[in-house]
């Protein structure tokens, strides 16, 4: 049922402020205080063709100045992921809008020094990134609410 959900309502284009690549690439000195933490998907058992520790990125968070959080994640996620996985990146990713609110200093932290389970930190940094592979990734990640919209679940 929420694969079914998830997957109709990431089917329209969605209204971001910047897409996260070109955010990502921004030379732009008003941006230069805001930080970002890329985090892949290692799945337990290697997809085809993947090495063990390879992965996909899949959550882009990137942090204000101010200190709020936003959230961009692969809309492919749901697909990639299966059993004790999926469910967990589920409950994850869903409930960071929620911990983003209450504490996003030790939310940001601790996404940016994940190591162990399916979800690891891949690149922590400042807007300026010369990484092509990353901003070409970024570029293809959804804003999260834009998926939850209002209401905090997917629609």
């Amino acid at each position: 049922m929420f694969r079914s959900k998830f997957a109709a309502s990431t089917t329209a284009q969605p209204r971001l402020n910047a897409t996260p690549g070109i955010a990502l690439c921004s030379a732009d000195p008003s941006r230069s205080n805001r930080l970002f933490c890329a985090l892949k998907y290692q799945p337990a058992a290697p997809l085809k063709g993947e090495s063990s520790g390879a992965g996909q990125v899949v959550l882009l968070v990137v942090r204000g100045g101010k200190g709020e959080l936003a959230f961009y994640f692969c809309p492919d996620l749901w697909r990639l992921a299966s059993g004790a996985e999926f469910l967990y990146l589920k409950d994850f990713v869903l409930d960071l809008p929620r911990r983003a609110k209450r504490y996003p200093d030790l939310l940001f932290q601790q996404l940016c020094s994940m190591s162990v389970g399916p979800l690891v930190t891949h690149m922590v940094g400042v807007n300026g990134v010369d990484d092509l592979e990353l901003i070409s990734t970024c570029a293809q990640l959804v804003n999260l609410d834009f998926v939850l919209g209002t209401t905090g679940t997917v629609q």
